[in-house]
Order: structure tokens, then C-alpha cells, then sequence
């Protein structure tokens, strides 16, 4: 944006946007993760940083309990403002913000996810303890393997010019957090099931007789 006067030379001025996004690395089902958004914003007459970030994200890709706006086949996370602070230098104003996503709530023995007004409102399908998911995004346990895309974008235009952001990234989810006989990735899952007749189980040879202790006081709760 410029000025000028008669007589006198043009006057511009200047805004600055820089938004830093975390790298995502590959992820097995059901395992979460931040995603953080950090923005400086830098405008010579002043004006002050307003809009919000969402975050587009595959229907497959969320847990069946929590409920978001739907566009393109697509569910719209809107992150939360968690960190504000502005500086001004003569005419300067500096605005620094942190976006991060909701907080999710998990429920034991099931992992379903939930929001914090679903537990608030003491959704009906919430059936044992719920502990602190923290401020993650969590892909289903027994979602499919692939590649998706996912984007992080602007709500309203920013600053003087109306800018667009659009940050899109590949998330990769190579591997199962529960193994089962059917999948192709064994060696990288976390975690193996086994099927076992509770009333005559053949204990595999490794397990020691502590195991199978446990496993019998499992079995009789």
C-alpha cells in the first residue's frame, strides 16, 4: 500500500504474514498428533491480525462419534486460538498467534473419541472413563491404509490485500495400531492379536507363567 502528497516523495507501506506449520511424519492407525499452526503478522498502519485457521481433513479419517461442518466430502476442524500477543513499534504493530486443534477426549477400553461438549453434555454413547486426549488429531484405529491429504487454510481473508493461505501436507499412515491375521504390514504393527479360547487356551510358547496368570485374572473379570 503507498501514500503521497504533493511535493514529497510516495510513502509505502508494508504487511508481512509468515506462517510456520509443523512437518508431518507417518503414522500408524489410531495414534494422534498436534498440529500446531504459528503465525507473525506485521502491518505498518497498525492493523491488527482477525481471522482463523480450519483444518480440512478426509471423512475417513474421523472417528464416527465426533461431528464437524462438511464441505467436498471433507470434515472442517476449526482450531483454537491458544496464544495472543502484539507489539507495536511507532506505527507497527506486530501480532503473534498460536492456533491448535480441539481438545479431544478418549474413552477407555473402546479408544471412541469425543469433544468436550459431547462429554459436557453427557453424550449417551459415552460408556466408561474418559480421559484427556490433549490437543491431537486422532485417525481410527481400524481405519484403512494410505496416503491423504490434508489442509490447513484461512476462514477469512487477512490483512490489507485479503490474503488466501493454503498449506496442504501428505499424511501417511503405513502401519496398524492392532495387528490382525489379515494384514500385510505385521512386522510394523504395534501391537498383535491372537485369537484364544478363554475355556481351553493353548498359551503360546513364549509366554511365561506370569503371562498366563494374568491373562486367567483378565479372563475371570
Amino acid at each position: 500500500m503507498t501514500e503521497r502528497e504533493v511535493g514529497k516523495n510516495m510513502v509505502v507501506f508494508n504487511e508481512n504474514l509468515q506462517v510456520n506449520l509443523k512437518k508431518l511424519d507417518k503414522k500408524l492407525t489410531g495414534y494422534g498428533f498436534e498440529y500446531p499452526i504459528d503465525v507473525i503478522y506485521k502491518n505498518d498502519l497498525g492493523q491488527k491480525f482477525t481471522s482463523k485457521f480450519e483444518f480440512h481433513v478426509p471423512k475417513s479419517l474421523v472417528d464416527s462419534y465426533l461431528t464437524y461442518p462438511v464441505s467436498n466430502n471433507h470434515y472442517k476442524i476449526s482450531f483454537d486460538e491458544t496464544s495472543h500477543n502484539e507489539s507495536k513499534n511507532q506505527s507497527v504493530l506486530t501480532t503473534t498467534k498460536r492456533f491448535e486443534l480441539p481438545k479431544i477426549n478418549i474413552e477407555k477400553r473402546t479408544g471412541y473419541l469425543f469433544s468436550n461438549s459431547q462429554v459436557a453434555g453427557r453424550d449417551s454413547r459415552i460408556k466408561y472413563d474418559i480421559i484427556d486426549g490433549g490437543r491431537k488429531f486422532y485417525t481410527p484405529i481400524w481405519g484403512d491404509l494410505g496416503t491423504y491429504q490434508l489442509e490447513a487454510k484461512n476462514v477469512d481473508p487477512l490483512g490489507v490485500h485479503k490474503i488466501s493461505v493454503s498449506m496442504k501436507q501428505n499424511l501417511e499412515i503405513y502401519a496398524y495400531m492392532y495387528g490382525h491375521m489379515d494384514s500385510n504390514t505385521g512386522k510394523q504393527d504395534a501391537i498383535y492379536l491372537r485369537p484364544i479360547n478363554a475355556d481351553d487356551p493353548k498359551y503360546p510358547d513364549n509366554w511365561t507363567a506370569e503371562d498366563k496368570r494374568r491373562f486367567e485374572e483378565w479372563n475371570r473379570n
